[in-house]
């Protein structure tokens, strides 16, 4: 949903702290709660606890989301790899073809990143979008909820079928090659990926 500059206003000025009042109505809320787990059952609570965190000491595949965070800090799908995806999506039937420039690479890598860090999609680095000017950053971000839902819905289009697919299989590859090395490989980061100087084929 897009939000008008006013909406947003209020959210920015409360970043920085906290009002008193929101304070100690948490504060209220977290006595309450621990006092109500008290009365019920002291000791439960506090062996759920210990029972999780041993379940969690025993499980031999947690996945480490902090450092695949870290790992893809500032990535993007470089152009050699970009390339290689989409020249490996089958043909389109029919006169149109699918738009595969760098706004495409985008928001594919924003939907790499979300499937190897478990995070969501809007938080995702856009080292590609940051060195468009204003005018192109505005009119991509237009288009972002369109992409995304072709790329998310449940029954995707052929086109986003298949370019999901590959982009899966990537972030998958990625995820397996932080996890032996505990970093991604240096030619999928390079300092500036993706330019507008740099258009992807297509």
């Amino acid at each position: 949903m897009h939000r008008s500059e006013g909406e947003d206003e209020p959210r920015r000025r409360g970043s920085g702290r906290r009002d008193g009042a929101v304070d100690l109505l948490c504060i209220e809320r977290l006595q309450h709660g621990q006092q109500w787990l008290n009365d019920q059952a002291p000791d439960r609570f506090a062996k759920s606890l210990r029972d999780m965190a041993q379940d969690l000491d025993l499980a031999g595949d947690l996945i480490d989301y902090r450092r695949q965070r870290e790992a893809l800090r500032d990535w993007s799908l470089d152009l050699d790899t970009w390339h290689e995806i989409i020249t490996s999506l089958p043909p389109v039937p029919g006169p149109v073809r699918p738009n595969l420039d760098d706004r495409k690479r985008q928001e594919a890598s924003a939907f790499v990143w979300a499937r190897v860090t478990g995070g969501e999609p809007l938080f995702a680095p856009r080292p590609i979008e940051a060195d468009q000017t204003d005018d192109v950053r505005r009119a991509w971000f237009l288009r972002r909820a369109s992409t995304w839902f072709q790329l998310g819905r449940p029954d995707p289009l052929g086109h986003y079928a298949a370019l999901r697919d590959h982009l899966n299989q990537h972030a998958d590859q990625i995820a397996k090659r932080i996890e032996a090395s505990h970093s991604i490989a240096r030619t999928e980061r390079p300092a500036h990926l993706g330019s507008k100087r740099e258009q992807a084929p297509g």
